[in-house]
């Protein structure tokens, strides 16, 4: 897995999330979420709720589970969507969270965070909630 990155000064967390998990570019995330999520009029908006996610990724493939659970990062299930920080405007920032036999690592599509690198800070980053995906 590789970090995606959304545009700077962007809300394309969400989008980014989703090339990442699946391995598509970002390009193609945003223009997959115009087509199914967004009508012709509401295309300027590109932040993400839990359930966009969820539709973007059965779409592609990808389960989920359908809830969302709060707990600790010891705790995340090795291959999850946190949300760590909530925005001013009431969205989330969404991480892509995986855990194999070389550790934990969060890959964050914020371009200015960690030059690119997964993030294995964790105090830093405070988990308000994730959403499990199912690995096929």
């Amino acid at each position: 897995m590789q970090v995606v990155h959304q545009p700077l000064k962007s809300s394309g967390c969400g989008i980014a999330t989703v090339a990442c998990l699946t391995g598509i570019s970002y390009e193609e995330s945003l223009r997959l979420a115009k087509e199914v999520l967004w009508p012709e009029e509401t295309r300027k908006r590109f932040y993400t709720t839990s359930n966009d996610l969820r539709k973007l990724l059965k779409v592609l493939g990808v389960k989920t589970s359908p809830k969302k659970v709060t707990t600790s990062w010891d705790e995340v299930s090795n291959l999850a969507i946190a949300a760590i920080r909530l925005h001013r405007n009431g969205n989330w920032h969404w991480v892509t969270f995986e855990r194999d036999a070389d550790g934990a690592r969060v890959y964050d599509s914020n371009p200015q965070a960690f030059f690119g690198m997964p993030r294995t800070d964790f105090g830093r980053m405070k988990l308000e909630w994730y959403i499990p995906v199912i690995r096929s």
